[in-house]
């Protein structure tokens, strides 16, 4: 499908008590082919969830950088990258670990709809993230999608997923 860039673990932050929702964001960084630099973070959530989030590193304070678009052409490799890097921590660190995508909508899109995003990730999901493994839970109003680990309560859990998405702003994600 797509040969991932190669990337490297930048560092960790930890998530500060009444301000940030988040437990810690591991983050990563690689290079693509237009030797742009991408940041990617992968935030953990109580019960194990991680929410991948990635941007290019000049957009880094940016408010919008997460609805920007590059217009490189390079989506598929951009994005395979940032799963690949999701299913090696799976792997390697955290077996029982879930996972999310917010397909944010681009600066103009109809926010009344599923974003353009969010039906891309979709498709990478659900052919990257094993049902053997994961359970797939989409939240097509938030533009959200979620691969809930099986060792995990998934029941529990997607109950838990889908009230917090429910009360979330997408503004600034």
């Amino acid at each position: 499908m797509f040969t991932p860039y190669p990337y490297k673990k930048s560092g960790e932050e930890k998530g500060v008590p009444q301000v940030d929702d988040f437990i810690k964001a591991i983050q990563f960084t690689f290079d693509c082919r237009f030797n742009y630099r991408y940041m990617v973070r992968l935030e953990e959530y109580p019960s194990k969830v991680f929410m991948i989030k990635f941007h290019l590193r000049r957009d880094k304070n940016n408010n919008n950088r997460y609805k920007l678009l590059t217009g490189f052409h390079d989506a598929s490799r951009v994005i395979g990258t940032c799963i690949h890097i999701a299913l090696d921590f799976w792997k390697e660190k955290v077996p029982d670990a879930s996972f999310g995508l917010i397909g944010v909508w681009s600066v103009g899109e109809d926010e009344s709809k599923s974003s353009k995003r969010y039906h891309l990730y979709v498709r990478v999901l659900q052919a990257k993230f094993s049902p053997v493994h994961f359970l797939h839970q989409d939240i097509p109003s938030k533009s959200a999608y979620f691969m809930i680990s099986r060792k995990m309560d998934a029941k529990e859990l997607s109950a838990a997923i889908e009230e917090k998405i429910a009360n979330l702003d997408l503004g600034q994600q």
